[in-house]
Order: structure tokens, then sequence, then C-alpha cells
């Protein structure tokens, strides 16, 4: 029973935060349709930025990781043998 407590819960929570979202967006339309328009291309505009580069500092990072990799090899075979 407090498993479905919880589930319960967090679906009301997910619900509601979900109509206020939509209201929020009903209302900013009405009130200011150019403002609105200008936010979503910034928030859009904004997450393909953070995308993008999220997804080129992931593939360096790899890079990074394996080459450091490749040359902590190269230093344990230099000391060993």
């Amino acid at each position: 029973t407090l498993l479905r407590s919880v589930i319960t819960s967090c679906l009301f929570e997910i619900v509601s935060s979900v109509l206020m979202f939509a209201a929020a967006v009903v209302l900013m339309i009405l009130l200011d349709p150019l403002l609105f328009s200008i936010t979503v291309t910034a928030v859009l505009g904004g997450a393909g930025g953070v995308l993008a580069l999220g997804s080129l500092i992931r593939r360096r990072s790899r890079q990074v990781q394996e080459a450091v990799g490749a040359m902590s090899a190269a230093v344990e075979r230099g000391l060993s043998g």
C-alpha cells in the first residue's frame, strides 16, 4: 500500500504540473503572442545549442579518455619492461 500511495502521489504531481504548464502557455499566448514567440524561439535555440555542444563535448571527452588510456598503457609498458 505504501508503493501505491507513492505512485498515486507522484502521478498526481505530474498531472497537476502538466496542467499548470499548459495553462501558463495558454495565458502567455493570450497576453502577448509576440513575447511568447520570442520566448519559445529563445528556449528552443538554447536547447539546440546545449544539445549540440553536449554531443561535441561528449565526443571530445571520449577521445581524451582514450588518449589518456593509451598514454597510461605506454608508460606502464615502459616502466615494467
